[in-house]
Formats: structure tokens, sequence, C-alpha cells
């Protein structure tokens, strides 16, 4: 009985270190299935590197986008080779030079048939004038910083004090060398878009 019981305990103990060295071999295979489980779940913010595809419109739409073109560019273009400068104007308006040599006059209306100082409804008329700067009067003191062309200058509003036919006008002046040169606009309505005085000054040009 003693032998059978030497013999039964060492099988025993082979049979328990079996199955204890099984359960680590299913716990060993577990372990990496929970670190699958993190690996994928770190990968999920991986979707998020998609977002930035949605900024990509924003340059597509910018690059459709169509500049138009301003209402000066069908003006016509006038030089008068004596005054020694040039400008633009409207097209359908009226011009005018004089033979004293100092100014040249357009107008929205047509001055050949113009015979009162009265301007028409909605009338426009712009005289350009070079003048020498002995001549010229002294910048007023409510005209303030502002470029006839490329010349740096001033500009000045009036309102009509009830004897002008006109309700407003605007001035653009500048000198350069023995000359000052002016656009001054002239508006029948008090209500007119001031825009244009301000285009055919910008357009003014000196050519000699």
């Amino acid at each position: 009985m003693r032998k059978l019981l030497v013999l039964l305990i060492p099988a025993f103990l082979a049979a328990a270190f079996v199955g204890c060295s099984q359960d680590q071999e299913v716990i060993s295979t577990t372990a990496p299935a929970s670190g699958t489980h993190t690996a994928t779940a770190s990968a999920t913010p991986s979707t998020t590197a998609t977002a930035p595809a949605s900024g990509t419109v924003t340059p597509t739409a910018t690059a459709t986008a169509v500049v138009l073109p301003t209402p000066t560019d069908t003006w016509k273009t006038y030089t008068n080779p004596t005054l020694g400068f040039s400008f633009s104007y409207p097209p359908g308006w009226t011009l005018q030079e004089y033979q004293s040599d100092t100014k040249v006059r357009i107008a929205s209306f047509d001055l050949t048939n113009w015979n009162t100082p009265n301007y028409p409804p909605g009338g426009i008329l712009v005289d350009l004038t070079r003048i020498g700067v002995d001549q010229a009067e002294p910048q007023p003191s409510d005209a303030v910083a502002a470029y006839l062309g490329a010349l740096a200058g001033w500009m000045r509003r009036q309102a009509s004090t009830g004897e002008a036919p006109w309700a407003k006008a605007v001035t653009y002046a500048a000198i350069s060398g023995d000359y000052e040169y002016s656009v001054g606009a002239a508006f029948q309505a008090e209500d007119a878009d001031e825009t244009i005085a301000l285009d055919i000054a910008s357009s003014f040009a000196l050519t000699k």
C-alpha cells in the first residue's frame, strides 16, 4: 500500500503541474487580445486626419473668383498737348476745348446746345484747368489732403449758396512746377454721386 501511494503522489503532482501550465498558456493568449483592442482604440483618432481635407474647398473656391471690370474701363481718354495733361471721361459726355489754353470742359449733357447757366436735371459739368502758380489762389482752409492723379494736392467740397446754378461742387487741385492743375466738378443735384469726380481726377496725368 505504501508503494502504491508513493507511485500515485508523483503522478498527482505531475497532473497538477500540467494543469497550471495550461492555465498560464490561456492567460498569455488572452493578453494579446486585450492589447489588440487597445491598438484599435488608438487607431480611431487617425480618422481625424481627414478633417483638413475639407479645408481644401476654400482655395478651390477662391481660384474660381472672377474680377469684374471697373466702369472706367470703357471711358474715353483725352490728351491736350498744349496744356500738357490727359484724363479719362465717360462715354456719351461732350468735350469742349477753349482757345485760352487754360482749360478743357466736359459735361454729361450736350455743351453745343447749352446756352443757359442752368444745368439740366442730373447734369454734371467738369472743368480741367492749368494756370500759373502766381495766379493760383491759396489753398482753402477747409480743403483736405488728396491726390490729382499722381500729384499730391488737396480736395474741397462746396455747397451752393443759392446763386450758383449747381447744388454742390468738388475740386481737386495740385501744383507741379510753375503750374497749378485742377479738376472742378459741379453737380445739379445735391444728392449726386461724387464718385465720378474722383474717377476723373484719378485718371489725370501730366504728359510733359
